[in-house]
């Protein structure tokens, strides 16, 4: 708990949430590199779907009469999601 008044509880709580994003990079698999021009040529996008479960912490405050949930917020603002070994 991080704080308590006569109409509110405030809390933070750590979730577990799974998440699916689809990741586009630039796949250099049969890409060139030019020094002269410092760039890839050749290089496509490409696209990948992941599926991972993230840790993130989230304040919620909560009416102290009804149990409702007044409003909450993520605190936790950046989260890494790793996908297969073979990306780009």
């Amino acid at each position: 708990m991080v704080g308590l008044n006569d109409r509110c509880v405030t809390l933070i709580l750590d979730a577990t949430l799974q998440v699916r994003v689809e990741v586009q990079y630039e796949d250099r698999e049969h890409a060139f590199y030019d020094r002269e021009d410092d760039r890839w040529f050749g290089a496509e996008i490409a696209s990948a779907k992941v599926a991972d479960e993230i840790e993130v912490e989230i304040l919620v405050d909560v009416d102290r009469k009804t149990g409702t949930v007044r409003g909450a917020k993520f605190l936790t603002q950046e989260v890494s999601i790793f996908g297969p070994s073979d990306w780009a």
